[in-house]
């Protein structure tokens, strides 16, 4: 069980549109995080970004962002 109480701590995945991204987005989504979502897939971000709202999450943010590009992720993280 998770001793720390989540709810409404931002969270932030990189590579979330498949794979372990999208599950940690969809766990920590049934927690009460608002989550901040960043791909280079922009429509597995998409998907990504509603099956979390299907979970209970209030407030999700899907960014497309190539973390390998450092100018890209200050852009994101500005946002």
């Amino acid at each position: 069980p998770c001793k720390k109480n989540l709810a409404g701590e931002i969270v932030l995945i990189t590579g979330s549109a498949k794979g372990i991204g999208r599950q940690l987005a969809l766990k920590f989504a049934s927690l009460g995080t608002t989550l901040v979502l960043w791909d280079i897939d922009e429509e597995g971000n998409k998907e990504t970004r509603a099956l979390a709202q299907e979970k209970g999450a209030k407030r999700v943010f899907a960014y497309k962002c190539d973390c390998s590009n450092r100018e890209e992720v200050y852009e994101q993280a500005e946002k």
